[in-house]
């Protein structure tokens, strides 16, 4: 991200009971996306309401959105929290490629193609699902920029581009994002002191493949809080682990 999203296309669509089978495999898969426990630690500080984006609902501490896109039959997905997990550790567990399929969901391969010191590049990655059995893995070419504001937040933007160098794969589908934003902002008290982190997610995905958009939507709207859960849990895993770089000083 994480950019997982994962649009379905059946490995072998040639007969009925074949679709119905990958049908059933998704549908699974889609409510272990929305039944998973949440991870985060509550807090009064998540926004409800956000213009233009209609509320779904809370599950624990993440708020989720959806909002319809133009001339397109896919929603675009938010989710929003406010957890006790300071920005610094967040930081150093969501750039660290190592820990990736540690809560990026479904996610097999992970390359960093180019990427500079301040984690501005070009990366790679590859999903699969229930073990690759019945549907095709997805694929994701993708630039990542890396923004610091004066707001105390990070933002970090993925968008899919093409480059000959680096075509699709063999077996897979070439997954795009038109654009996939994480943004963490750092919240102080009065005195100054850091309180925790909002962590705002949202995309808009274009899977690919041949299930219906209500399917692929239904799923994509749980992802948002999987993926929050998910880093958030991993980064308390290994507090005591993880060493702060320079670069997340005095956040």
């Amino acid at each position: 991200m994480t950019v997982p999203g994962h649009r379905l296309q059946p490995a072998t669509p040639s007969s009925l009971p074949f679709q119905l089978l990958c049908l059933f495999f998704v549908l699974i898969w889609g409510m272990m996306v929305w039944s998973d426990p949440p991870q985060t630690t509550s807090s009064s500080l998540g926004s409800t309401e956000l213009k233009g984006w209609k509320n779904i609902g809370r599950h624990g501490d993440v708020t989720l959105y959806s909002k319809s896109v133009p001339d397109s039959s896919m929603l675009a997905v938010r989710g929003v929290a406010v957890v006790d997990t300071p920005l610094p550790l967040l930081m150093e567990t969501f750039f660290d490629i190592g820990l990736s399929k540690q809560w990026v969901a479904d996610l097999h391969t992970f390359q960093e193609l180019k990427v500079d010191k301040s984690h501005n590049g070009l990366l790679k990655q590859r999903y699969r699902v229930a073990g690759g059995l019945v549907v095709k893995d997805r694929e994701f070419l993708l630039s990542r920029k890396v923004k610091k504001t004066k707001k105390n937040e990070v933002k970090v933007q993925y968008k899919s581009v093409e480059d000959k160098k680096h075509p699709v794969c063999k077996g897979c589908i070439r997954s795009v994002t038109d654009d996939t934003t994480w943004v963490f902002t750092n919240l102080r008290s009065g005195d100054g002191s850091s309180v925790g982190t909002r962590i705002d997610l949202q995309a808009y995905l274009d899977p690919k493949g041949s299930l219906s958009p209500m399917l692929v939507n239904l799923i994509q709207k749980g992802w948002p809080k999987k993926s929050i859960n998910s880093l958030v849990k991993l980064a308390e895993k290994r507090k005591s682990k993880t060493k702060i770089g320079k670069e997340w000083t005095g956040w």
